[in-house]
């Protein structure tokens, strides 16, 4: 689930709402990319440290790369969890409708 209209989650910057966002532009990670990255899609060459939006861009290709946007709600937000058998049951958000669901 990511309420956002992007992969990414706290890295997105709405471009149509730049006030609701967690970071700023400009900014960089602290950590670098050999670190931040994941172990199965390392980026060639030294270390470096990425923007905000390089690694939101970063996320975005690996989402493609693995075929992971599938199993991905997009501008769906998590309202409630509860635990529920040998699993959960989640309530969402739809944030363009704001219709709530539950599975």
């Amino acid at each position: 689930f990511d309420a956002n209209r992007e992969v990414g989650g706290i890295w997105y910057v709405d471009p149509e709402d730049k006030d609701r966002t967690a970071v700023y532009e400009g900014g960089y990670l602290t950590i670098d990319n050999k670190l931040m990255c994941f172990s199965d899609d390392q980026p060639e060459g030294p270390g470096k440290f990425f923007t905000f939006q390089q690694y939101q861009e970063y996320l975005v290709n690996y989402s493609h790369k693995f075929d992971l946007r599938k199993h991905i709600k997009l501008q769906e937000k998590v309202v409630e969890t509860c635990k529920s058998g040998g699993g959960w049951d989640v309530t969402y958000r739809n944030m363009a409708t704001g219709v709530e669901n539950n599975e």
